[in-house]
């Protein structure tokens, strides 16, 4: 089993950059408590895999922001 914590995902605005180690790694202990055996599971930090900051980039290159804002992923902070 693999448990992905999408950490990079909850960095919507700039001050939960302060808390996102502090929820990943209480997102890990969470998974843990609930018995997830170490011996057959892999923990990955989305933070950690360089190559999906890599590929956002490259997807970000191609995609029109009209066709952006149609998506419930994007997140436009007006303030």
């Amino acid at each position: 089993h693999i448990f992905l914590i999408a950490d990079l995902h909850m960095l919507t605005k700039p001050e939960k950059i302060v808390n996102a180690r502090l929820q990943s790694l209480t997102t890990a202990k969470s998974l843990l408590a609930l018995g997830v055996d170490l011996s057959r599971t892999t923990l990955i930090r989305q933070s950690k895999v360089y190559q999906h900051t890599s590929l956002a980039w490259i997807l970000s290159c191609f995609t029109k922001y009209s066709r952006a804002l149609n998506m419930i992923q994007f997140k436009v902070n007006i303030n």
